[in-house]
């Protein structure tokens, strides 16, 4: 083993990996996540370098970086003498000098090489893409129509497949996107182009939008967030089953309803296209226009059994809707945020309300198939359904589905008449057992 090592600053995420492998005892774990960071095509970015000291005595020297062809990077530097088991830090600036080089899953990992004496260590970066976001001439009208001065900005290309099956074809899915700030609040106008529309879902049901056809607009307010819980995630339905579209928020810092957003959409001869009017007062904190974290995705279904089989988008890498480091970055130019606004994002929403197994027919039918407990939990003592009466001997709550309608009823020991007609239930226990039954 060297006497010095070197390694590319971590995710946060990977920083808390390390240090599990650390505190459990198993430091040959520590390094099996490979070293990434992003950067903005044709941006730039400091990378804190760590300089470790395995040996017995102290060390001092130099570092420097070998980059790949369309990156340069800061000239070597000198770090001070290390102690044994002590380490040193040495920042450097990193530039992507061709932004024609491929952006996200295309262009994958641009691996580089850290010089130090006695050995040399690898790390990559990763190029997402990145725009510069104009002020609209006029207010965009929400109206699913592009009309002279809403977007003066460039077209992004957001056609590229991140998760799913290749699309067959231009027809069968791809997209661009345009997009726009005024007056506090940023437009998107997507065009996708479909050949075969998936399943109108409900109004009521406008939510899990990958099991249909969509567009999601994500938005990191400072490009730093960990997670999406300081994030804002808008997912639109072009149509419903009762024709207009439909919008909701999704895994983000307040999910739910999308309070304050217009909407708009044009079912098409060769697609859709949706327009959207996001206020910027309802993202989690004020952005920061010099580097707002952004994406456009786009789900495809060609099927009506509510599944989604592509996901094609902007900024794209596998599970890149739950990563906001690996969103595009975007500049709005000329945008100031209003100087009362805050910075830091308010606490996430988080609903923490789950669907229980004992109120889920589809598990329910599955527990009785193989004779497990719903929701895996310890089992209740036995309960029979008879002659239209539930026959238990624990007090508990039951949920029972017939007809087509959900009851829920407060259960004593002995028997609880329960309603008419072909019935599957669910129980569970004062103290958290369950069971299933069903009429026979």
């Amino acid at each position: 083993m060297p006497a010095l090592t070197a390694t590319q600053q971590p995710l946060p995420q990977v920083a808390q990996y390390q240090q599990w492998a650390q505190e459990v005892g198993h430091l040959e774990l520590a390094n099996l996540v490979a070293p990434v960071l992003t950067l903005p095509s044709g941006g730039s970015r400091d990378i804190d370098i760590t300089i470790r000291n395995q040996g017995d005595v102290a060390r001092e020297g130099a570092v420097s970086l070998t980059m790949p062809a369309g990156f340069e990077a800061s000239p070597e530097q000198r770090f001070p003498s290390v102690a044994p088991g002590a380490t040193a830090v040495v920042k450097f600036s990193v530039r992507n000098t061709d932004p024609a080089l491929p952006t996200g899953m295309r262009g994958g990992d641009y691996r580089y090489a850290i010089n130090i004496p006695g050995t040399t260590a690898h790390a990559a970066l990763e190029l997402v893409p990145a725009t510069t976001i104009q002020q609209a001439g006029v207010s965009p009208v929400v109206d699913g129509v592009s009309g002279t001065g809403e977007y003066p900005g460039p077209e992004l290309d957001i056609s590229s497949r991140w998760e799913g099956d290749d699309c067959t074809s231009v027809n069968d899915c791809s997209a661009t996107a345009r997009l726009s700030w005024r007056d506090d609040t940023l437009f998107a106008l997507v065009t996708v182009t479909d050949d075969v529309l998936g399943t109108r879902l409900a109004t009521a049901d406008c939510k899990r939008h990958w099991r249909t056809d969509s567009v999601e607009l994500t938005i990191d307010p400072r490009g730093r967030s960990e997670n999406t819980s300081t994030t804002y995630k808008l997912a639109v339905l072009p149509a419903t089953a009762e024709g207009p579209p439909c919008a909701l928020r999704d895994a983000d810092n307040k999910q739910g309803g999308a309070p304050g957003v217009r909407v708009a959409s044009k079912i098409t001869e060769t697609g859709y296209v949706v327009e959207v009017a996001v206020p910027l007062s309802e993202v989690p904190g004020a952005v920061d226009p010099a580097s707002t974290g952004l994406n456009v995705l786009v789900y495809d279904s060609d099927t009506q059994d509510r599944t989604g089989q592509t996901r094609i988008g902007w900024s794209t890498w596998g599970g890149v809707q739950g990563d906001p480091y690996r969103w595009g970055r975007a500049k709005l130019d000329g945008y100031t945020p209003p100087p009362d606004r805050p910075i830091d994002p308010p606490a996430p929403v988080l609903p923490l309300e789950a669907l229980a197994s004992v109120d889920s027919p589809q598990s329910l039918e599955q527990s009785i198939r193989l004779g497990l407990a719903p929701g895996a939990a310890p089992a209740a003592r036995p309960i029979r359904i008879r002659h239209g009466f539930l026959l238990t001997s624990e007090k508990g709550t039951a949920y029972v589905f017939t007809n087509g309608q959900r009851h829920v009823l407060q259960v004593a020991p002995g028997l609880t008449k329960l309603p008419h007609g072909q019935l599957l239930l669910g129980f569970v226990t004062t103290r958290g057992a369950t069971a299933a039954a069903e009429s026979r």
